[in-house]
């Protein structure tokens, strides 16, 4: 996906605070090749980023969740809930989707981990999603993931 997508679907979604902090180069494409410098880190705080980011997997991830999107981020390296929220036709705002605690990362909370340094969002790994509330919110997840995998089919 390139960046102007990846805006775009973040716009869609009414989530543009995601990327509030993250470095210009990243984003717009200007990178000096070096993988250290990449958005999507797979370790560490960012520089000049949230200091509070940490690689760490949700291990209460729901099932649904598992089922829906357990080879998202295989067959879409860098994948983001904002992409996917944004597929759909509307796009989804983060606030019709949210799981767990107000200002929960949705990559951290849907596919199992955030990826990205530069994010705001809470990351507790002991916050609990009531099977309701999953319940809930699935039906549209769903829809916007197959959005998503019918946009980007390979």
């Amino acid at each position: 996906m390139s960046n102007l997508q990846l805006l775009l679907s973040t716009v869609r979604s009414g989530d543009i605070s995601v990327h509030s902090s993250m470095p210009f180069t990243l984003f717009s494409g200007e990178s000096d090749g070096d993988p250290r410098s990449s958005a999507y880190k797979t370790s560490g705080p960012a520089k000049g980023g949230a200091t509070s980011w940490t690689h760490q997997e949700y291990a209460s991830l729901p099932a649904k969740f598992v089922q829906l999107l357990g080879d998202a981020r295989t067959r879409y390296p860098g994948i983001r809930m904002t992409m996917i929220m944004g597929a759909a036709k509307p796009a989804i705002p983060y606030k019709d989707i949210r799981l767990g605690p107000i200002g929960a990362c949705l990559d951290f909370m849907m596919l199992g981990k955030c990826m990205s340094p530069s994010c705001s969002y809470k990351h507790n790994k002991t916050s609990m999603v009531e099977a309701k509330h999953v319940d809930a919110v699935f039906p549209r997840v769903q829809k916007a993931w197959e959005a998503y995998k019918t946009t980007n089919a390979t």
